[in-house]
C-alpha cells in the first residue's frame, strides 16, 4: 500500500513457506515482484506505487493471513477496492472475524456482502461463521485509519497451554484476563477440553481448569489450527484415539505441525497416525505416571515456537524438557518458560 521498493526475506524456514496466492492477488492490483530464489516464495523484491483498487480474488487454502493483509491494506488504496474468496477451502476464518473487528474499531468502513440466488446481498459480518469461497466479499472504499486508545484482549493462543495443562496436570490452573467471548478462534480451546471431559469453570474475565479423566474425541481443527500441537499432547494423555482434521495447511507452518507432533511424541511412546488433512493420536490415560522422568530424551522444537511451548505439557509431573532450542517461543511469548514456572511440577 506505500511506495517503493522492499526487500522480504527471513529466516531460512520462511523461504519454504509459499506466499504466491497473496503476491499474485496485489500484482493484479499493481504491485510487481522479483523472487530472488523459488517463484512464489522469499526472500523477494517487491516495487509498488500502491495499491490500484478494482476487484480482486484471493484464497484461504493455505492460511487466512493472505485475505487479512490485503483487507488491511485496503483502505489505503487509490481507488475503492472489492476482496473477493475464491479458491477451494476456507481455513481459520476466525482470524478474519478478527480483523474485520480491527477495521470497525479503528474507523475503517466496509461493507460484507454474500451471494444467495444470484444477488449479492449487505450482511452483518459477525453473523458469518465460516465462508464459501466464491460466495463472499469484502467491498472497501478509500480511507483513514482513526488513532485512539486501544485495549489488547488476553491472548488465548498463549493460554491454550496452561488450559491444558490444567486438564493433564496434577492440580488446577486458572487464567485471567481472558474474555469467554472473544472472536479468536483459538477459544476453541475450551470447547476441546470439555469435550474430551475437562471440568471447567468459566468466569467474566477468568478460566480455570481442573484436573480430569479425559478421552479421545474427533475434531475438525480447521477453524483453530495453531492448537493442533498443544491438542496432540493432551490427547496423548487420554483415553482412546482423537483424531485431528481439516488441518492440511499445518505442512506449511513453520514447521510441519502434522508430522512433529507424532515423531516428538513418539519418543515417550504415544502411537500416531498421520493422515493427509490431520493425525490420530492413540492415547494413554497411564502416560503421566511414566513421565516422572524425561532424563535420556532429547526433544526437538523444529525451530517452532508452538512445539516448543506444547511439548512443555510432557513436563507436569516432574520431569525436565530437553529441549534443542527453547528459546523460540520468543515468536510468540517471550516469557512463555517464566510462566510455565508456575505450573510445572
Amino acid at each position: 500500500a506505500g511506495m517503493g521498493r522492499f526487500r522480504i526475506h527471513g529466516a531460512p524456514r520462511m523461504s519454504e513457506r509459499p506466499i504466491g496466492e497473496l503476491t499474485a492477488a496485489l500484482e493484479s492490483l499493481g504491485v510487481s515482484f522479483d523472487f530472488e530464489g523459488k517463484i512464489g516464495f522469499p526472500p523477494l523484491v517487491m516495487t509498488t506505487e500502491g495499491l490500484s483498487g478494482g476487484d480482486v480474488s484471493i484464497g484461504m487454502d493455505e492460511s487466512s493471513q493472505y485475505l487479512s493483509g490485503v483487507l488491511l491494506a485496503a483502505p489505503l488504496a487509490h481507488a475503492p477496492l472489492t476482496v473477493h474468496i475464491g479458491g477451494k477451502n476456507v481455513v481459520s476464518w476466525p482470524y478474519v472475524a478478527l480483523t474485520l473487528q480491527a477495521l470497525e474499531t479503528f474507523g475503517v468502513p466496509f461493507a460484507v456482502e454474500r451471494l444467495e440466488d444470484g444477488v449479492w446481498s449487505v450482511i452483518d459480518w459477525r453473523t458469518l461463521e465460516q465462508a464459501e469461497p466464491g460466495r463472499v466479499r469484502f467491498r472497501m472504499e478509500p480511507a483513514v485509519y482513526r488513532a485512539g486508545r486501544y485495549a489488547v484482549e488476553g491472548d488465548w493462543s498463549g493460554a491454550s497451554y496452561f488450559l491444558a495443562a490444567g486438564a493433564i496436570g496434577p492440580r488446577p490452573v486458572r487464567m485471567e484476563g481472558l474474555r469467554a467471548e472473544s472472536l479468536q478462534g483459538d477459544r476453541v480451546m475450551l470447547d476441546i477440553l470439555r469435550d474430551m471431559g475437562a471440568r471447567i469453570d468459566v468466569e467474566a474475565d477468568a478460566v480455570t481448569v481442573h484436573p480430569s479423566a479425559l478421552h479421545g474425541v474427533d475434531m475438525d481443527m480447521g477453524r483453530c489450527p495453531d492448537l493442533v500441537p498443544t491438542v496432540a499432547v493432551v490427547a496423548a494423555h487420554a483415553s482412546g484415539p482423537t483424531r485431528v482434521r481439516n488441518a492440511a495447511h499445518l505442512r506449511i507452518k513453520e514447521c510441519d505441525r502434522i508430522a512433529v507432533p507424532a515423531a516428538e511424541l513418539a519418543k515417550v511412546g504415544v502411537r500416531s497416525e498421520e493422515h493427509e488433512d490431520g493425525l490420530t493420536v492413540y492415547g494413554d490415560p497411564d502416560l503421566a505416571s511414566r513421565l516422572g522422568s524425561l532424563e535420556g530424551i532429547a526433544f526437538s522444537a523444529h525451530g517452532d515456537h508452538r512445539i516448543a511451548m506444547s511439548l512443555a505439557l510432557l513436563e507436569l509431573r516432574g520431569g525436565r524438557l530437553a529441549l534443542d532450542n527453547p528459546s523460540c517461543v520468543g515468536k510468540s511469548f517471550p516469557n512463555f518458560w517464566e510462566c510455565w514456572d508456575q505450573v510445572r511440577s
